[in-house]
């Protein structure tokens, strides 16, 4: 309707100038078509005339025009022209600013509409897509003060009363509770309890702390804790979001060290992003691991797709760094297309690639070694202290639903099912030189296997201010098998 009466708006400052100028055919004629949709004809005839004339008017039926043509980006620069020719012509700064406003660029929209609001500062729309600029860049504060100007102006506006709503559960200081029940084959069982507190105060303070608390049962108890405090700044002008922590990590036969991360996450358009971060964290997934925890270097960079089409996607490099000098990494990228999305009820479906090795091999025997070796025998082994894979290549397939079941609850749930991967998989075999002594030599041997990732998750809103989450998760990789069963809890201390 916004988009109807702006042109009726143009239209009729044309008519006026039409009956002033009767020998303005050119003008005449493009309107009418505009007016019947002939977007086509309208675009030609305008073209003609704006090479030859700098009519403002023109210039915004024209610009207008190709928006409905979906020539966005001739749109913006007709704008562009008609700016730089009338630089003090509010409408043309609002109907540019409502352009960029749809096309999320957000910045620049931004400045427009503040320019044309200190000409007619009771424009409601103008508030309103200022308010969601606001809110969608981080800057709740403004939000806010744009929304509550909004519904002190239209008491009933829908749209000021879920801003508020929004900056509300935004900024909320919330607190949430984790516990979680994880087994796998190795055998490793773990029991943890992850509580988590935090609060939105500007765009450049947004403090958290959080507390992974975890018990193991690996042969015998071993416990870790580790608490991380933590702050993200959103530079919104610059589309750049900063996230760093830093931590303090503890366990049985570990007396503690220090953990820290950063991750910067560019916006590069309103469907790509691009992130890099690296952190020291705890590496605790391997049996010797859980027995003496350690350290270890943990870095990734890639470039991320999540689109208003509903596709999703992602490329990226990750790299395991570890004390010894020895690395892991992993090339890896996924892509998921919209099959059905209605009513919030989705299915996707996609194919993921992923390529990881290492520069050595950590295989090695189980202690204590069982004697006499005999010749040709296999010997056990096992990865310590952390899982090295050698050449593993695997092309999955994806799938992704979600079911809505009301407005307060839902169901999701996600399979990467890998229908083609290969690995340089190492064998630990007594051998001998000749008439030497025996030896247990390490080789490796092209294995095949089918890897699964499946999970699902059903949340329920269960007031205003509480939320909960249970999710189930289950793996069948290379190196183990394993369940997962978290439950979360999120409460959020809302106000006005």
């Amino acid at each position: 309707m916004k988009r109807v009466f702006c042109l009726l708006s143009i239209l009729l400052t044309l008519c006026s100038s039409a009956q002033d100028n009767p020998a303005n055919d050119t003008i005449s004629l493009a309107r009418n078509s505009a007016y019947s949709k002939k977007f086509g004809e309208a675009d030609r005839l305008l073209t003609l005339y704006n090479a030859h004339n700098n009519d403002v008017n023109a210039l915004r039926l024209h610009a207008q025009v190709l928006y409905w043509m979906k020539d966005f980006k001739e749109a913006k620069n007709i704008y562009e022209r008609a700016l730089y020719s009338f630089p003090e012509n509010a409408n043309v700064k609002l109907e540019y600013g409502r352009l960029l406003y749809q096309l999320q660029k957000f910045y620049k929209a931004g400045k427009l509409l503040n320019d044309y609001l200190a000409t007619d500062s009771s424009n409601v729309e103008a508030h309103q897509m200022l308010a969601y600029i606001n809110l969608w860049t981080g800057h709740m504060t403004n939000a806010k003060k744009e929304a509550v100007w909004i519904k002190n102006h239209e008491p009933e506006n829908n749209e000021a009363a879920y801003i508020l709503n929004q900056v509300a559960f935004y900024t909320a200081p919330y607190i949430k509770l984790q516990g979680l029940i994880y087994s796998d084959d190795q055998p490793i069982q773990r029991q943890g309890f992850e509580p988590e507190a935090g609060v939105y105060k500007s765009w450049w303070l947004s403090p958290y702390i959080k507390t992974s608390l975890n018990n193991f049962d690996a042969d015998k108890q071993y416990k870790t804790s580790w608490t991380e405090f933590g702050n993200k700044i959103s530079l919104a002008p610059a589309k750049l979001q900063i996230e760093s922590s830093i931590g303090y990590f503890q366990g049985s036969n570990f007396n503690g060290d220090i953990t820290w991360k950063v991750k910067l996450t560019q916006k590069i358009s309103s469907s790509v992003s691009l992130d890099a971060s690296t952190e020291k964290a705890p590496y605790q997934y391997t049996l010797a691991s859980i027995k003496t925890p350690f350290l270890y270097q943990l870095s990734e960079a890639g470039l991320s797709l999540d689109n208003k089409n509903h596709w999703l996607g992602r490329i990226a490099f990750h790299n395991q760094g570890f004390d010894d000098g020895n690395n892991c990494y992993t090339a890896y990228l996924w892509l998921l297309a919209p099959i059905i999305h209605k009513n919030d009820f989705s299915i996707k479906a996609g194919y993921a690639f992923s390529y990881a090795n290492s520069e050595w091999n950590t295989f090695q025997p189980k202690q204590p070694i069982a004697m006499p070796l005999v010749l040709n025998k296999e010997v056990d082994g096992i990865y310590e202290p952390y899982f090295t894979p050698n050449e593993q290549t695997i092309h999955s397939l994806l799938a992704s639903v979600y079911i809505p079941f009301s407005k307060t609850a839902g169901f999701s749930s996600n399979l990467n099912a890998g229908i083609s991967a290969h690995a340089s998989q190492p064998d630990l075999v007594v051998s001998r030189n000749g008439v030497g002594p025996l030896f247990i030599k390490k080789t490796y041997e092209d294995f095949q296997y089918n890897p699964i990732d499946f999970s699902s998750e059903l949340h329920f809103k269960l007031s205003s201010n509480l939320f909960f989450n249970a999710n189930y998760n289950c793996k069948s990789l290379i190196f183990f098998k394993a369940h997962t069963v978290n439950v979360q809890l999120k409460y959020l201390f809302t106000h006005a």
